[in-house]
């Protein structure tokens, strides 16, 4: 695993432009600062896909991502199996001249990475920059308008301003000595080497200066040798301070160049985020973020989705329990899914120390998991559609990847109205809930208050009241719906309320049901968590 911070970006970026060349698709993950903002922003199944997008966006555009968890995944045709090279970016934004960019942090969900040993020290210190589109042009029309700009009041701050005019001096007292060796000047961040260039640059018309690793090196130049310079090099401070703050951002530029498949889990929130923090931020309407995730990345697999398809074709003695990340690795590489199938390409982490150790909510490993289950996945759905013999031999790379090629562009729906939204199309049907009504037989308003002992045991709903004496039930599946009958005939007969059922929501009432005693609650039943499994 490669941790990768502002200190050591520069040096590895190399390193990872080469693996994600070489790679055949990608595996990616997100840790946030928060995912829940509030009440008002609760998620309901009775929500339409544009609905539920309008809460995710609220949700999300307070919160960042901290740390990227990033895996190239690379397949080996003569070996039959694919390696995996994984990179960890800790990431936090850092202010640019006339903005101050702000984030909110929830306790909830720094309680929660705190529990998996998030070092917030090495986020905060050494998190890398960077610039979605809009930040980044205006970023650059501000350097190429305004020379100043650096030295406006909210942006440069006392200790700066006291150390240039301490090296403003070092550098007068330092040229009366006719100085035939240059001079060295330590500086402690990019953006004070910026404005200390720019300043003695200005000040002082027989040096120059070059940028180094967190130093300033000064030079005594003739005449003749600083106009030179100056008409060759003066404009590369400007883009090495721009670079310094587009950081991680170089990084997602060349994600989107690639067009390399895409694997995460559960990754719509990452796709979100990926949008408002690293390209624009997320427009108004759903449509339109459909429509820019799939010009970014034309293909994304969510393995969370592909999971919940693979049960029709797996054995119930051999299937996971749930499909959180970790249970579905663990499945696969030390369950009963390890040998579900002969010829399963080997997946190798290269460059595994004792310290990548199984670290589940560390972003690095969180997009290996994802990838690796992805190779997993797809290879059983490969060699069910091929058949017979199909796993006596080992499959290549396009087999394996045409056995989930109906999945491409599903990305997993949590507690919603339909299974999946379709990136490069309509989405699905709405047919995952189903709808109860209930209607009190007298003038009593509805009982609201005993929902949780009586549902408790049945699974995900939410209560919508109509009327004080009206509500209607979405029950999240067929089978929780049953359910939610089985608990009504149990209640005793009180004949206070009669239960009728709708059979979609753009349907009117067609069926009176049995009638028996059924209290119901007006909101939300669970909370969103910290983790996004």
């Amino acid at each position: 695993m490669n941790e990768v911070t502002a200190n050591n970006f520069q040096q590895l970026y190399p390193k990872v432009e080469n693996a994600l060349k070489n790679a055949t698709f990608f595996g990616v993950d997100l840790e946030f600062s928060g995912l829940h903002a509030g009440e008002g922003v609760q998620y309901s199944l009775f929500d339409t896909m544009e609905k539920r997008y309008v809460r995710l966006k609220a949700n999300l555009e307070r919160f960042i991502g901290i740390q990227f968890g990033l895996t190239a995944f690379h397949y080996v045709r003569d070996e039959n199996k694919y390696t995996a090279e994984s990179f960890n970016f800790f990431l936090v934004p850092r202010s640019i001249p006339t903005k101050n960019r702000q984030f909110t942090c929830q306790a909830a969900a720094i309680e929660f990475l705190c529990s998996y040993e998030f070092d917030f020290n090495k986020c905060f210190y050494e998190g890398i920059s960077y610039l979605n589109e809009i930040d980044e042009a205006e970023l650059c029309n501000q350097l190429k308008t305004n020379s100043n700009l650096c030295y406006e009041e909210q942006f440069l701050s006392y200790k700066d301003e006291n150390e240039l005019k301490v090296h403003s001096f070092q550098i007068f007292e330092w040229l009366q000595t006719n100085p035939k060796d240059p001079i060295v000047i330590h500086t402690s961040t990019p953006i004070l080497q910026y404005l200390l260039q720019k300043e003695l640059r200005n000040q002082f018309p027989n040096i120059w200066t070059y940028a180094g690793d967190r130093k300033v090196t000064v030079l005594k130049v003739e005449k003749d040798v600083r106009i030179s310079l100056q008409e060759k090099e003066e404009h590369n401070i400007e883009q090495v301070f721009l670079d310094y703050y587009i950081g991680f951002s170089k990084v997602f530029k060349l994600l989107i160049n690639l067009k390399k498949p895409i694997v995460g889990h559960n990754v719509l929130l990452d796709l979100m985020l990926m949008h408002h923090q690293f390209y624009k931020p997320l427009p108004k309407r759903y449509s339109e973020f459909k429509k820019n995730i799939h010009q970014l990345f034309p293909t994304i697999y969510d393995t969370k989705f592909i999971s919940y398809e693979m049960k029709n074709l797996v054995d119930k003695e051999v299937l996971w329990k749930l499909n959180a990340l970790s249970v579905l690795y663990t499945h696969f590489k030390d369950g009963k899914g390890r040998h579900s199938t002969l010829q399963s390409p080997f997946i190798e982490l290269k460059e595994k120390t004792v310290a990548d150790k199984e670290k589940y909510h560390e972003a690095g490993w969180d997009s290996y998991c994802a990838g690796f289950c992805f190779i997993r996945l797809a290879h059983l759905f490969a060699v069910n559609s091929l058949g017979k013999g199909s796993d006596l031999r080992p499959l290549t790379n396009i087999e394996i990847m045409s056995g989930v090629k109906n999945y491409a562009n599903c990305v997993n729906v949590m507690r919603g109205i339909v299974t999946h939204m379709k990136l490069d199309g309509p989405d699905p049907e709405q047919k995952r809930i189903k709808w109860l009504h209930v209607q009190s037989l007298g003038r009593e308003a509805l009982n609201i208050s005993e929902i949780a002992e009586t549902f408790s045991t049945y699974g995900a709903m939410d209560v919508k009241l109509c009327t004080p004496e009206r509500a209607v039930i979405a029950v999240s599946n067929q089978s929780r719906r049953i359910s939610c009958n089985d608990a009504m005939k149990k209640q005793e007969t009180g004949s206070q309320y009669v239960h009728l059922r709708y059979p979609s929501p753009n349907h009117s009432v067609i069926t009176v049901i049995h009638v028996e005693r059924i209290s119901i609650e007006g909101n939300t039943m669970d909370s969103t968590p910290c983790s996004k499994d």
